[in-house]
């Protein structure tokens, strides 16, 4: 998933060609040599200022003298008339507030000297933030090395390269992106070629801005990751208000939690027009649409509010009577559980399954019933008759998080005797995908409108034992 695009400047995010033509005309001129066409600056820019002014000159006139004069003229001259005519290409703006949107960072690897490359990105693009802006700089070299997109990833360690975009114009750019070993694209509304562009094998060649968010924005469950990453912003937040339900002490809500969730229903809502929403806080229940998002800003609240790291984000998308989609995230630990139907479960992007441990080497994930403390004995009956038979009993504090450690072979049995569907339903997918059994009260289906007696398992036959151990002591489902 793209989580930075590093831009060039002139040719990609800027048509800077009749300033630097101009600038480079006044010195020629001044300097008694022909002037040169505009257009052809594009071919000469790409390389530094260095090799721009020594490029312009005549071939028999390329001497130290010359270029000095050159250079001396030419940046005063430039400084006072940086952007003339220079202006961002139809569809840039609009382009980087689409990514900007989604969470994805910008910075800048020019060959333009430095003070220049952020007078532009401070004149045209200050609002985006770019997290490094790096120009021409004495000592350091130039592109097409790529020193300077490792500069840009030394200065953004949480970014690794593979998340990385490399956006350019030229062939120097093409070298970059693929010297740094980063996802490359090229593009054709610049001062080069279609030709000389494809010439390198860029990762894509594009012809207009939009098709670059088309292609680093990714799937839809991608675009869905992102904006669950972006809401863990919020949690991170230090000062954040805790309050009771209904005066029960047990029962947390933070306001981290609302924010979160309004966070995610704006965000949401936006991707998927139309589509309707359960979440925990705030009484969100509205189910009547085909596509539903089910949602639990934070699953742990008790913990999140404690400083105990065991708390995560889940969101799930029903379509129908089916959960399409579940991401499941603790931002504190950055560990990122997700599902598609049908695709598998997944951990930070690697393939995860559940284990293959017998009932007794198995590690039981299981409660008290918390918010229902009149369960407490059902539950602690059933804890104690499946005690004897397994490894030990684990509590962590978050369903979500539990069930994604029997997803990823961590635990292997799991027992609440109430969930509400904000707490189950991303993770279902996930255990599912990842070859679990989880089902209601003696085998039923899931449901996702109503609290649900929830068992899971890494097998069939570990399941159908802890199952039968539930069903002994359970009447029915707690629907109330």
């Amino acid at each position: 998933m793209t989580k930075l695009i590093i831009f060039d400047l002139d040719g990609t995010l800027l048509d800077t060609v009749e300033d630097l033509g101009n600038a480079a005309n006044y010195a020629l001129r001044t300097c008694g040599f022909p002037e040169r066409e505009i257009e052809e600056y594009k071919i000469l820019c790409g390389r530094g200022i260095a090799n721009l002014l020594n490029d312009s000159l005549p071939e028999e006139a390329r001497t130290d003298d010359n270029r000095a004069r050159m250079a001396s003229l030419f940046f005063p001259y430039y400084r006072a008339h940086i952007n003339d005519f220079t202006r961002p290409y139809e569809g840039i703006p609009e382009l980087l507030d689409t990514l900007s949107a989604e969470g994805i960072k910008f910075a800048l690897a020019s060959n333009k000297y430095q003070e220049g490359a952020e007078r532009l990105i401070d004149r045209f693009f200050a609002k985006y933030g770019f997290v490094s802006i790096l120009g021409q700089r004495e000592g350091q070299p130039i592109k097409p090395d790529p020193a300077i997109v490792g500069q840009i990833l030394a200065e953004n360690p949480d970014i690794k390269a593979d998340e990385v975009v490399y956006v350019g114009d030229s062939n120097v750019d093409m070298m970059t992106g693929n010297n740094a070993k980063v996802r490359t694209v090229g593009v054709t509304w610049g001062f080069r070629s279609r030709e000389e562009l494809a010439a390198h094998n860029p990762w894509k060649l594009i012809d207009r801005p939009e098709e670059l968010a088309e292609a680093v924005l990714g799937s839809f469950a991608d675009r869905v990751e992102r904006i669950v990453r972006r809401a863990s912003s919020i949690m991170r937040e230090k000062n954040f208000e805790i309050h009771t339900k209904g005066g029960d002490v047990a029962n947390l809500c933070t306001s981290a939690d609302i924010g979160v969730q309004h966070f995610l229903y704006d965000e949401l809502s936006r991707l998927m027009p139309g589509s309707g929403f359960l979440g925990e806080e705030e009484d969100m229940t509205d189910l009547n649409h085909e596509y539903v998002w089910i949602i639990d800003p934070i699953d742990g609240t008790a913990n999140f509010a404690r400083g105990i790291a065991e708390c995560a984000i889940s969101v799930a998308l029903k379509h129908n009577d089916h959960i399409e989609l579940g991401i499941v995230y603790n931002a504190f630990r950055e560990e990122l559980y997700r599902a598609e139907k049908g695709k598998g479960a997944y951990l930070n992007g690697r393939r995860i399954h559940v284990s293959d441990r017998s009932f007794k080497a198995g590690l039981f994930c299981c409660a008290l019933c918390v918010y229902k403390k009149e369960y407490a004995q059902i539950c602690n009956d059933i804890i104690m008759e499946a005690y004897p038979h397994c490894s030990d009993v684990r509590r962590f504090g978050s369903a979500a998080l539990e069930l994604c450690y029997l997803a990823s072979g961590t635990i292997e049995l799991f027992f609440e005797y109430r969930l509400m569907p904000w707490d189950y339903a991303a993770a279902s997918l996930i255990v599912e995908e990842a070859g679990g059994v989880l089902t209601g009260r003696g085998g039923s289906k899931l449901i996702f409108d109503k609290p649900l007696l929830v068992v899971g398992a890494n097998t069939k036959e570990n399941h159908d034992k802890l199952c039968a151990i539930v069903t002994s002591h359970t009447s029915e489902n707690p629907y109330d």
